[in-house]
């Protein structure tokens, strides 16, 4: 996925990209009201991806992108309806279709993943079981193979298009994960913090944490 023909040149572009986990509506609104403020535009982080890598053009107005990891069901419930309201789409980093919870938290069903996809809004993948990535690699190959692959085969087969961009488990990388990662998706994101987002951190694409 790194070897591609650009259109337009690769470049650097100042883009927030904000991390929300449990959040309720109310904090969405506002990191959407102050960027609306700012000017800025809401995209996908395949869409930043793609501005980055020079195959699509910057966006005219500055961007910014909201994303939403694990899938929890307030994002469903909460954030789905202020996107909604601003028209907005966001990109949502799902683990996997056979993942079955923690057993603590409340998460959305398959049902409501493709729900999202439908109402136009990106489902990334974050692995199929949610395992830190760095011990499993050196510990059991196949199993972190599959916490790659199988999760994006999963979810393409749900909403029955491709999944391009994942998320790393609690912000857990390293090179070798990073250079295995760039070979099955054309993004990622970190947990590291940042706006500014360059084709040397298109696998590790800069968030700033809400919650």
């Amino acid at each position: 996925m790194l070897q591609i023909s650009t259109s337009y040149a690769a470049t650097s572009v100042s883009c927030p990209i904000y991390m929300f986990h449990q959040s309720g509506a109310a904090a969405v609104e506002s990191v959407i009201r102050a960027n609306a403020r700012a000017g800025r535009t809401a995209v996908t982080v395949a869409q930043l991806a793609a501005m980055v890598r020079g195959v699509a053009p910057v966006s005219s107005r500055p961007p910014f992108c909201l994303t939403f990891d694990d899938g929890y069901l307030v994002q469903y419930q909460q954030a789905l309806p202020v996107l909604e309201r601003y028209h907005l789409s966001a990109t949502f980093f799902i683990i996997g279709t056979v993942w079955q919870g923690d057993g603590v938290h409340s998460y959305m069903n398959l049902d409501q993943v493709a729900d999202l996809y439908r109402r136009g809004h990106e489902i990334g993948s974050h692995t199929v079981d949610h395992r830190d990535l760095v011990p499993l690699r050196a510990k059991d190959v196949n199993a972190y193979w599959a916490e790659l692959v199988d999760s994006k085969a999963q979810l393409e087969a749900l909403i029955d298009d491709e999944v391009s961009t994942f998320a790393y488990p609690d912000g857990s990388y390293n090179l070798p994960i990073m250079q295995d990662v760039a070979g099955i998706y054309d993004a990622a994101v970190s947990t590291a913090t940042g706006v500014l987002q360059t084709t040397s951190t298109e696998y590790a694409l800069r968030r700033t944490r809400v919650s």
